[in-house]
């Protein structure tokens, strides 16, 4: 089936904006975009000199035409100019009378009334329809100009980057109470206000600017985008560093044409909503970053085919509270996390010492203890005792779910954490400790997310249906699982999980995946220890931790921030050279890896006796 897109919206005789923005981006995210004008504009990049509406009766026919039996389904449709109401009338019947054919039609809303360069494009009061409008919404893309001038009497406060943040927040909740499914407020004008502000000696409340210019540079040298989503508005920030195409006081025509289009296409792929964003903010950083100069303060947006690998530069980091958002603005708070092998393999995730002793006897290198419901902290707390230790005596990988400050205190190999349990837990003695943090992602947002911690390695699942636990999202499939290890490879080590078994194995691992974490597939065996031999068979064992090893001469390249993508490149082709040499895999089960063996199992006994 075609993914297809509706593009409603106006043309532009400059092709930076309106539809031909709008086709180009479906062109370049491989979906099919169709468009029902609504207005002919004589515009340039830097400003409009005409706009012309088209008559309702050809444009209902347009709508007419797109629907009929010989298009493919619309998935999607992307709102951009309106600009009279009898045109905006119709639009809003249309999409009643396709929302109840489909359901499942996703309704993408970029309220434009002023055009970047600032020629007024539609005589609407938007502010009189949103509680028509935003109902049919499924995502709403305001920048904060237009969000500001629909919620008349908003007042940001730019004393500080948590106050700035509590008033976005606040501003974006409005538009979802008003009935929009998905808000997503752009930041991108935020700068330019708080300028302006300061340069008026005033902040958005009335009160003296405190001076302090540390707060200024994180409101004025960093984009913060807001998004509220679901019943719960569950909320997430999106923040990137702002581009110097944009800093110099010269702008790109059409990105909010762009950036919604973008959304659009990633939807009709099957992305979540906040997916999309993530990954439409990337798209829409790559074609700011390398913009075209035409001149006269006009800059033009390069449009691209996506190739993950060359997009993770782009990426936002996406933060959940204030707290972490200031990590980007202080990166010398945030050096990340103590690195572990690129080839992790077979990675058994179990919930007891037995398990994990039933794991190091067999060859298993890497593995995880998550015990989900203890009987009690302290059985919890001697389990995972037991389990360091075994981890130790048959020098093997070991990490503790979600219970971060036993593993910390025990002195485990690392700590695996949910999206959940990021939100609560104390990273820094994490960090400080020298332990391994293994990050759960279930898409682009939340592999932004691990982006903004640096974690070890980051988890990618749930590939294939599971019954391990209930997942709030959709399986990945193998397809996303590459498009995701393409995007992180070689900066992160990467894991699938979820749903993993023999069968399907191959199109795992056909993915570049470099370790593979399973479940049930061995505790649910019908002989454990096969399934353990038959997985290591498969997968292998992984690769020892790489030494890191730097010259004096890389790290001043390092510290001087010059070192190429290239030298990079060169350097993880090295360790991993390195790591290849290094006996880590599965081990032979050699006369003197039997004496080990058998001494540990005496010790093993020693102990029960001593217990009973």
């Amino acid at each position: 089936m075609t993914d297809t897109v509706l593009t409603i919206a106006a043309t532009d005789s400059s092709n930076g904006a309106g539809t031909t923005a709008d086709l180009a981006t479906m062109s370049c995210f491989g979906v099919y975009g169709v468009a029902a004008v609504t207005a002919v504009t004589a515009q340039n990049l830097s400003r409009v000199l005409a706009v012309k509406p088209v008559k309702n009766k050809i444009f209902t026919k347009e709508l007419e035409a797109l629907t009929s039996g010989s298009m493919p389904d619309i998935k999607v449709i992307k709102l951009g100019l309106i600009p009279n109401e009898k045109l905006l009338r119709t639009t809003v019947t249309f999409l009643r009378e396709r929302k109840k054919l489909n359901p499942d039609l996703v309704v993408v809303w970029d309220p434009v009334a002023v055009a970047g360069t600032g020629g007024e494009l539609s005589e609407v009061n938007y502010s009189l329809w949103l509680h028509i409008l935003l109902p049919l919404v499924d995502v709403f893309t305001p920048n904060l100009d237009e969000a500001m001038a629909l919620c008349e009497g908003f007042k940001p406060d730019f004393s500080s980057l948590a106050s700035c943040i509590e008033g976005l927040t606040g501003l974006a909740k409005y538009f979802k109470m008003m009935g929009a499914g998905t808000v997503y407020l752009k930041g991108g004008h935020l700068s330019d206000l708080v300028k302006s502000t300061v340069k008026s000696g005033k902040t958005g409340h009335g009160r003296e600017v405190s001076g302090d210019l540390s707060e200024y540079r994180r409101l004025t040298e960093y984009v913060y985008d807001v998004t509220i989503t679901g019943e719960n508005n569950d909320t997430c920030y999106f923040c990137c560093r702002k581009t110097a195409s944009v800093s110099d006081g010269v702008g790109v025509h059409g990105t909010g044409c762009i950036m919604a289009s973008a959304i659009a296409s990633m939807m009709a792929k099957g992305h979540t909503a906040v997916d999309a964003i993530a990954f439409a903010k990337a798209y829409m950083t790559r074609g700011i970053e390398n913009s075209i100069d035409v001149g006269a303060g006009s800059r033009l947006f390069q449009h691209g085919f996506i190739n993950n690998a060359e997009m993770l530069r782009y990426f936002p980091v996406m933060a959940r509270t204030v707290e972490e958002l200031e990590l980007v603005c202080s990166p010398e708070k945030n050096a990340g996390f103590a690195p572990c092998s690129h080839s992790l393999g077979l990675y058994p995730v179990v919930d007891s010492s037995e398990w994990i002793k039933t794991l190091c006897e067999n060859g298993v290198r890497t593995m995880q203890l998550r015990i989900k419901n203890p009987e009690s902290p302290e059985k919890l707390e001697q389990e995972i005792i037991r389990s360091v230790e075994l981890s130790r005596r048959y020098g093997v990988r070991l990490f503790i779910d979600d219970y971060y400050e036993l593993a910390v205190k025990h002195g485990a190999y690392g700590v695996h954490l949910g999206q959940e349990d990021l939100i609560d837990a104390k990273l820094n003695p994490i960090r400080e400790a020298g332990l391994r943090l293994g990050v759960s992602t279930h898409g682009y947002a939340e592999i932004a997310r691990a982006c903004l911690l640096k974690p070890s390695y980051i988890a990618l699942g749930h590939i294939y249906p599971t019954g391990s636990k209930v997942m709030a999202s959709k399986p990945q499939g193998p397809k996303r699982l590459a498009d995701y290890v393409s995007l992180v490879d070689g900066v992160y080590p990467t894991v699938a999980i979820g749903g993993i078994k023999l069968h399907n194995l191959k199109e795992v691992q056909a993915s570049g995946v470099g370790s593979v974490a399973v479940i049930t597939a061995i505790t649910k065996a019908e002989n454990p220890v096969q399934a353990i031999n038959e997985w290591l068979d498969a997968v292998g064992a992984g690769t020892a931790d790489a030494e890191p090893a730097e010259s004096s001469e890389e790290k001043k390249v390092k510290a001087a921030g010059k070192s190429s993508s290239a030298e990079k490149k060169s350097e993880s082709v090295k360790k991993a050279k390195t790591a290849e040499k290094k006996p880590a895999v599965r081990k032979s089960r050699t006369a003197s890896s039997e004496k080990k063996r058998a001494a540990s199992k005496a010790e093993d006994a020693k102990k029960d006796n001593n217990q009973k």
